[in-house]
């Protein structure tokens, strides 16, 4: 349980990024959502 809340907290915020990015860019691109994943996951 407390592992899938982790998760899904990580998740709420990889797509705030996620759509920071897209309002302030106007999209968002592959490597984008990578360095994002990277940042959450700690792998490439």
């Amino acid at each position: 349980e407390e592992r899938v809340a982790q998760s899904n907290g990580d998740l709420a915020k990889a797509f705030e990024l996620v759509e920071l990015l897209a309002k302030t860019k106007g999209f968002v691109t592959a490597a984008d959502m990578d360095a994002i994943k990277k940042q959450f996951t700690g792998k490439e």
